[in-house]
């Protein structure tokens, strides 16, 4: 039973002394003149009522009275409005997790699917029982405990309120485990239901306020978890965007450069695009583009004497659901060599491909043998120029030939055939062969122009990386080449190496650099894991992603401008490198220095550029581990008030009141 207040507190104050003075009414006298009359017949109805008005006399039993107070009093509790409150499908604990990400900003549903998602988690507020304990978890890329459990209505709106949606992708896994890890408290793994239970499970009802466009989480088990998915958008919503834009000087010397866009077409009808370039608000170059149903293609301009440190904005004309992606920045960075550090201990193909004019003019090499590298390590890269003057400034990639790895770098690793050490948290497994090439990923940057099914190998292992990390390349033995993520930095490990330890003596044991895809291979990794500035001049990452950001080492003050014109000055961490994460606004970074008079050091980019959050047709159901959890629609509260049935009896008590009065007077 639950209970409204309808009245404010004068009117309570007036409607509470309604019933005292109908009891004051039947103690009063009242003052009657004498009359003379010819008959006894009223005199006993007259003493009567002197007795009951008598303030001294006990007050005798009146129905009349007894009606009145009768209907006052149902008025009373009337006013309270009485009944009782209930959802459909009401658990006592509950975990709302809610979708910030970039699509969650389409206006398929007015006026957007986040307002459309807090009204309907702002109601559930409304229906919450005094015993019920309530979370708010919100996920993009990352997740955000916003309030923990509590029964407080005032604190869950307040912490819903402040929750704003965000640029940023979508990854529901952290904010699920946070959930999971509240009610299986004490497990260590959510996949081992072997794992010992130090504290008692609370269940809990895990209610997920989303589009669902996201990756299925494929390894997680719901334990106590009774996961409800709750479908915000229309499964019809279209859109087209921009998935990437990118910008990269010419291979002919000429100056000029190219500008290359890929555009998608995320909706079941074609669509005729105008793709503009601009230089600030400038029209460079225009192009129409004729798009199939769910298409995507790609878009280029040619810049004869582009700018550097300037942003070059590509735009399309699309009226659609979400115009976050609508548009993308790139920008050509300052020409700056890479330093690029090889741990070989005499591999002759590493050697000799880095020793060519395209690579001299990419970067510049040093070469290290292992043992040197290993008293580099063993500083752990905090004494940076005390342990030998070869690694007296910041390298953008260290390559390793063949060598055992026993500490990874502050900085982007590619391994060529070395094993892992467990430090690492990489594993590779015995050498075993031939290997034969089975498949590789051409979406990646990497390999996307390299051909490997021709590559003999003599002999190799498999290769499994940490948490996060992603298959580039497989063999008939299991992954060949993988790539993973290690904060700010990216790194990668080939399972096999191009030369091999035989009896001592180095052997071939690859004719890869034989081939055209080699060089091709070694240039695509200066541009990506090196981030090659004169080559690949933009540095594009995704809305809340870290930004490395690498200046020359003898300049201290350094200050990064974001795209709204903010200034922020930043330091460097232990391994002389910037790591940037207030990368939320899209749009150009500028690295300036104060020292030089704000001379721009280095600029990078954030757009979206992701085909998940151009997809914005929402899903109707969602892989959970094991479970697949179909969407329903948002409990709908329930309110069964019963103050109608009391002025319904209030009413008849009046009615009765009435009649009874009535015959009295009759008679």
């Amino acid at each position: 039973m639950s209970w409204i207040n309808s009245l404010a507190p004068w009117q309570w104050a007036v409607m509470l002394a309604v019933p005292p003075l109908i009891v004051l009414l039947y103690f009063l006298k009242l003052k009657r003149s004498p009359l003379v009359v010819p008959s006894t017949y009223l005199w006993k109805r007259t003493i009567e009522d002197m007795q009951v008005n008598s303030l001294w006399q006990r007050l005798r039993k009146s129905l009349l009275l007894l009606l009145q107070l009768l209907f006052v009093l149902a008025l009373i509790i009337a006013c309270l409005r009485p009944g009782f409150r209930s959802t459909q499908n009401i658990q006592s604990r509950r975990i709302f997790l809610l979708d910030t990400s970039a699509s969650m900003q389409a206006t398929d549903v007015k006026p957007t699917r986040f307002d459309a998602a807090r009204r309907a988690i702002s109601e559930q507020i409304d229906a919450m029982g005094s015993n019920d304990a309530v979370m708010l978890i919100a996920f993009s890329n990352r997740a955000d405990v916003r309030q923990g459990f509590t029964s407080d209505r005032a604190r869950l709106r307040a912490a819903l309120d402040s929750t704003t949606v965000t640029n940023r992708t979508s990854d529901i896994g952290e904010a699920l485990r946070a959930a999971a890890g509240l009610a299986n408290p004490g497990r260590s793994s959510f996949n081992d239901m072997t794992d010992l239970q130090v504290a008692e499970a609370m269940p809990a009802t895990v209610e997920i306020y989303s589009d669902g466009r996201f990756a299925n989480i494929d390894e997680f088990n719901v334990g106590n978890l009774s996961p409800k998915f709750i479908a915000i958008g229309t499964a019809e919503a279209s859109n087209v965007g921009i998935v990437a834009f990118s910008m990269e000087r010419s291979l002919d010397k000429s100056g000029a450069a190219e500008a290359y866009g890929r555009i998608q077409n995320a909706s079941p009808e074609p669509q005729t695009l105008t793709v503009e370039l601009r230089q600030d608000e400038r029209l460079l170059d225009a192009a129409e583009l004729e798009m199939g149903p769910n298409e995507t293609r790609g878009v280029s301009f040619r810049l004869p004497d582009p700018l550097t440190g300037v942003p070059y904005r590509l735009s399309i004309d699309s009226s659609d659901a979400l115009s976050l992606d609508n548009f993308a920045t790139t920008v050509l960075r300052p020409d700056r060599r890479l330093e690029v550090l090889v741990v070989s201990d005499g591999g002759q193909a590493i050697k000799t491909a880095f020793s060519t004019s395209v690579v001299a003019e990419l970067a510049r090499t040093t070469f290290v043998a292992s043992d040197q590298y290993q008293r580099w390590s063993d500083a752990n890269f905090q004494s940076l120029g005390q342990v030998d003057s070869t690694f007296d400034r910041v390298f953008d990639l260290v390559l390793f030939d063949s060598v055992p790895v026993n500490q990874l770098p502050p900085a982007n690793s590619f391994v060529f055939g070395g094993s892992m050490s467990d430090a690492t948290l990489w594993k590779t497994g015995p050498d075993v062969g031939p290997v034969l090439i089975v498949d590789w990923d051409r979406s990646s940057e990497i390999l996307q122009y390299a051909t490997m099914s021709n590559v003999r190998i003599a002999q190799g292992h498999n290769v499994e990386g940490p948490e996060g990390s992603r298959v580039l390349m497989r063999a008939d033995n299991g992954p060949l080449m993988v790539t993973a993520p290690r904060g700010p930095f990216l790194d990668a490990v080939l399972g096999f190496g191009l030369t091999a330890q035989m009896d001592g003596k180095s052997v071939v044991n690859s004719d890869w650099p034989l081939k055209r895809s080699f060089p091709v291979f070694l240039l695509s990794l200066m541009q990506n894991l090196g981030g090659s500035t004169n080559r690949l001049a933009n540095q594009s990452i995704r809305p809340g992603e870290p930004a490395l950001v690498s200046v020359p080492t003898n300049i201290n003050d350094v200050q990064i401008v974001n795209p709204s014109g903010t200034v922020q000055s930043v330091d460097r961490d232990s391994t002389g490198q910037i790591v940037f994460t207030a990368t939320d606004p899209t749009g150009l970074y500028r690295v300036i220095s104060s020292e030089k008079s704000d001379a721009l050091l280095d600029a990078f980019v954030v757009n979206l550029s992701s085909a998940e959050e151009t997809n914005i047709a929402a899903v109707n159901n969602l892989a959970l581990g094991y479970q697949d959890v179909v969407s329903t629609a948002p409990s709908k509260p329930i309110r069964r008030e019963y103050w109608r049935w009391l002025l319904g009896l209030g009413l008849m008590l009046l009615v009765a009141e009435w009649a009874v009065f009535s015959r009295l007077v009759w008679v």
